[in-house]
Parts: C-alpha cells; structure tokens; sequence
C-alpha cells in the first residue's frame, strides 16, 4: 500500500519526505516540476492548495503514481493512495 493523503498538509509532508530521500533540493524539484521555489516551500509547509495539476507534476517529478482505490463503508479514512 502506499501513502494514505487527505489533507494539503500531508501531501505537503508526502513531498517533502520523497524530496529528501531522493536527496534533491527544492529548487531541483520546481525546475523538474514547472514551478517555484517558493511553491515547494509553501506546499511542503501545508500552506499551499495546489491544484490537480501542480499535484499531478509534483508527483510525476518524484515518480510517484496516484491511485484511485474504492473505499468500503468500513473504512471512509482517506481518498487517494499515492505509492512511489
């Protein structure tokens, strides 16, 4: 299974964690992904509500995928499953 996200603030950690341990720089990431410095800053800081298209390029930046996974009526904890 992979990273359960339901918050900016934990797909901010999300990238932050996947940036340090492929040990890039947040410059490095924004360069890869489009964006800024500042934007990786703020998004890392859970500041920052990217839209699916920043989230879509971060995520392609660090590898990641994005998972659509159908929750059951037991289990309504989280809405995307993101596995590296």
């Amino acid at each position: 299974m992979g990273t359960l996200i339901q918050s900016p603030a934990a797909f901010g950690r999300l990238v932050r964690d996947q940036r340090r341990s492929q040990k890039i720089t947040q410059a490095h990431l924004a360069a890869k992904a489009g964006l800024t410095q500042a934007t990786i800053s703020k998004i890392e800081r859970g500041v920052a509500h990217p839209t699916l298209e920043t989230m879509l390029a971060l995520l392609s930046a660090l590898a990641l995928e994005l998972h659509g996974v159908a929750r059951s009526a037991q289990d309504l904890s989280a809405p995307w499953d993101l596995e590296g």
